[in-house]
């Protein structure tokens, strides 16, 4: 008895590559379909997340940024992935040149889960420091040191108003 249902559950689970239907036009259409509706949610969520960390600078808007785009990164490489089945169909243009752009616009991220979150925290950091940076502008008449005819040194933070530091 065991045995027999062992063999019936591999004949049932042991489908072979040629019975397999082919992808038509439809699971093409409804692919794309999908996909669009799934990385326009995704989108937004990180350019919503984005906008926070590069408008309120701190440690939890980046790790949130980096999660969004993490996510937003292995899903969209998730769809090329499987985008390629449709590779050898005979498609309409338009649905042809949607698969396309999605292969061509996938991100160069690494498919490891681990360095794709790497890769992700780090874009975050460095976009925070970034936002973070400040430059000086010394006065035109200042001498050798780093005091200035006035006693400061104009610095600047970008997007932001200049910012007077007194030495």
């Amino acid at each position: 008895m065991r045995k027999l249902l062992l063999s019936s559950l591999f004949v049932v689970t042991c489908v072979p590559v040629w019975s397999q239907k082919a992808p038509t036009v439809a699971d093409a259409k409804a692919f794309v379909d999908k996909a669009n509706a799934e990385l326009l949610k995704l989108s937004i969520d990180a350019s919503h997340a984005e906008w926070i960390a590069e408008t309120y600078i701190t440690d939890d808007t980046e790790a949130n940024t980096a999660l969004q785009n993490e996510r937003i990164a292995a899903r969209t490489l998730e769809l090329t992935a499987e985008s390629h089945k449709f590779d050898k169909v005979k498609l309409p243009d338009d649905l042809r040149r949607q698969i396309l752009l999605l292969q061509l616009g996938a991100p160069a991220a690494p498919k490891d889960p681990k360095l794709l979150a790497e890769e992700a925290q780090l874009a975050a950091q460095l976009t925070g420091m970034y936002g973070k940076g400040n430059f000086c502008v010394e006065p035109q008449n200042s001498a050798s040191s780093r005091r200035s005819a006035w006693g400061s040194i104009r610095c600047r933070r970008p997007w932001r108003s200049p910012v007077i530091l007194r030495s």
